[in-house]
């Protein structure tokens, strides 16, 4: 008989724990949530060094002052585009001078009679190459992009 007490208080000990389980589990879930962050693409760049496939350094074919910057450091350019422009003054008084001879020639061989008529044209000629070749070297005085790039380096500035 005290075996049985003692299963009975034994039992009414596990019955009395088994019910408090069955209290405490929980029949609802708990989602915690946090709010989504979205990360930018920068954020997955790999850094790498890359050297261009062609690189140039544009140097004036003559000495002069430098009276414009076009393409500022870090600008960048299209090929042919303008990117310094060099003093000017004396090549364009050099072109206008061999336009004006192209337009004397161009009326003495008008007006001359045909004895000098092939000394005309051949004086018309030469003051057309003339007017050509100065028209070339002011072409020279502005220096342009030999490809689509961009200024890394200027050694240089408006004045100088």
């Amino acid at each position: 008989m005290v075996l049985w007490g003692v299963l009975r208080a034994l039992g009414l000990c596990l019955l009395g724990a088994g019910g408090g389980w069955a209290q405490s589990l929980r029949t609802a879930a708990t989602i915690e949530s946090i709010p989504l962050e979205l990360t930018m693409p920068e954020r997955y760049r790999v850094p790498a060094v890359l050297e261009p496939v062609r690189k140039v350094a544009l140097v004036a074919p003559a000495d002069g002052i430098v009276r414009g910057l076009e393409a500022p450091l870090g600008t960048v350019v299209r090929a042919s585009a303008e990117v310094a422009q060099l003093d000017r003054a004396e090549a364009l008084a050099r072109l206008k001078m061999a336009q004006a001879e192209v337009k004397e020639k161009q009326g003495l061989s008008k007006v001359s009679n045909q004895n000098y008529k092939e000394v005309y044209a051949a004086q018309l000629e030469a003051a057309q190459a003339k007017a050509e070749l100065a028209q070339l070297e002011l072409d020279r005085l502005t220096l342009r992009a030999p490809f689509a790039g961009w200024i890394t380096a200027l050694a240089v500035s408006s004045g100088q």
